[in-house]
């Protein structure tokens, strides 16, 4: 089956949502959200399917079309209201090991690592080999729609930067002000979406520049967040969110694009969450990419955001109140901190 013809939308589109939604659909029926790897166990077949009840994960023997279990776990919330979801689906994603706790090691920039294979449509899982869903046209540059292979939810894509047709500029994994500008666009026109970016060692494994896009209609437990006003900006102060973080209106647009200019001059990771609009900005520890406290997986935008995913019931179960506070506390730079780094370079405007 083929998909329809690329449809190229603005990114203060007001439909913007709708087309994410009706294109990420069409994909998942094509069968363009599965993909193969080759395990120490044999080939597995894994994605996203239609089922009877909507969208599901799956995974398959190739050769003998067998189902490999996937455990269904309903989701919980701790006492905090940070919501733990465990997706076994993860596990089988090829990405880098975690070995310890730490700062992982960092990804080579050669086009030639490039593990999204942006000028080898050879390589495995190759983005030249995915389909492009659908164009997003912002105000300062075009972004490529592409299936997500190791999605958190059923709807979760990749957005990258196009050069020309069909093409994927081998671009840092770091944010500008006009990408800032546009990610903000789009989560005005898409509310029910959410945009994600998170730097190399703040959860993205991958040295090719690209945002993730998420259907996500309900509340973030962040979005509950108690915040405060200090040095003319607006932080999460709430004991249940205690790795911090920054809160930007639309009209701050300017400021968080000098935050992030700053942050990255200081080579320090961070996470940026945008939905209806606003912008959650989270300043990461540069040492402290995996924690003592929960090993089993990094965190990004979404965890530094209140949803933690894990990829096997050992670490679901040790998803405790306890050791997600611990982690979120030792993972964050810490809202002082970063003021002082923002601190005779940014002229807060308001």
């Amino acid at each position: 089956m083929q998909l329809e013809p690329v449809r190229i939308i603005a990114a203060h589109d007001s439909s913007l949502g709708v087309n994410l939604s009706t294109a990420v659909q069409e994909a998942i029926r094509c069968g363009h959200f599965e993909q193969e790897v080759v395990t120490d166990q044999g080939a597995i077949r894994f994605g996203i399917r239609d089922g009877a009840g909507g969208h599901e994960f799956f995974a398959v023997d190739p050769a003998s079309r067998e189902e490999i279990s996937l455990r269904f776990q309903a989701p919980r919330a701790t006492a905090s209201g940070v919501i733990i979801k465990l997706n076994e689906f993860r596990r089988l994603r090829p990405a880098p090991p975690i070995l310890k706790p730490g700062r992982r090691p960092d990804e080579s920039f050669a086009v030639g690592a490039c593990r999204f294979g942006c000028a080898d449509p050879n390589a495995p899982n190759s983005i030249l080999q995915r389909p492009v869903l659908l164009h997003i046209r912002g105000d300062f540059g075009n972004l490529a729609v592409i299936p997500q292979l190791a999605p958190l939810e059923p709807a979760h894509a990749l957005l990258v930067p196009l050069s020309g047709p069909g093409g994927f500029p081998h671009l840092d994994q770091l944010l500008d002000g006009h990408l800032v500008s546009d990610v903000l666009a789009m989560s005005s026109s898409a509310p029910d979406w959410l945009f994600v970016f998170n730097s190399m060692h703040a959860g993205a494994t991958v040295r090719h520049l690209h945002l993730q896009t998420l259907r996500w209609p309900n509340e973030l437990p962040i979005e509950t967040a108690r915040t405060k006003s200090e040095q003319g900006f607006t932080l999460i102060d709430d004991a249940r969110f205690p790795g911090g973080g920054f809160l930007f209106d639309r009209e701050d647009e300017s400021l968080l694009s000098d935050a992030i200019e700053r942050l990255q001059t200081r080579r320090v990771p961070l996470n940026l969450l945008a939905k209806g609009g606003r912008a959650f900005l989270f300043p990461r520890h540069p040492e402290h990419e995996i924690t003592a406290s929960f090993s089993y997986s990094g965190f990004a935008s979404m965890e530094m955001a209140g949803v933690v995913y894990t990829s096997s019931r050992e670490a679901f179960e040790a998803a405790t109140e306890d050791r997600i506070h611990d982690a979120l506390a030792a993972t964050s730079w810490g809202n002082m901190n970063a003021i002082q780094l923002f601190g005779g370079v940014i002229q807060p405007n308001h």
